[in-house]
C-alpha cells in the first residue's frame, strides 16, 4: 500500500488558481488591485496590514515549492535574484506609499 500524495497548494486550488490566472482575468484583477493600492494606501501601508500581507505573500509563493513544477522553475540559479528583485519592488512600493500616507496626514493636520 502506497502512501497517499499530499500536494501543496491542493489540487483544486491549482485549478482554481490556473483558472483565475488567465490572461483575461489577470489582467482585470491586477488592474483592479492596481486601483485599490491608491485608493486604499493609508489602510494596507500600515505596518501590521503589510506584514500581514507581506507573510501572506510568503506563504503563497515559497510554498508553492512543495511543487515539482514550481521549484524546478523557480530554483534555477538564473531565476533567484528575479525572486530577490519582486521583494525589493514590494518594499520599495511599500515604503513610497507609506511615506505618502504619513506625508499626507502631517498635512491634513497643519490644515486644521
Amino acid at each position: 500500500m502506497q502512501p497517499a500524495l499530499v500536494h501543496f497548494p491542493a489540487r483544486s486550488l491549482r485549478t482554481r488558481s490556473n483558472y483565475f490566472t488567465q490572461p483575461y482575468f489577470f489582467i482585470s484583477l491586477a488592474c483592479l488591485v492596481f486601483a485599490l493600492m491608491f485608493v486604499l494606501y493609508k489602510w494596507w501601508t500600515k505596518p501590521p496590514v503589510a506584514l500581514g500581507l507581506f507573510i501572506l505573500f510568503c506563504v503563497f509563493y515559497f510554498g508553492s515549492i512543495a511543487d515539482p513544477d514550481f521549484r524546478s522553475i523557480v530554483a534555477k540559479p538564473d531565476n533567484v535574484p528575479i525572486t530577490i528583485m519582486v521583494v525589493s519592488v514590494m518594499l520599495c512600493i511599500w515604503i513610497a506609499f507609506r511615506r505618502a500616507a504619513i506625508n499626507d496626514t502631517r498635512v491634513a493636520a497643519a490644515c486644521r
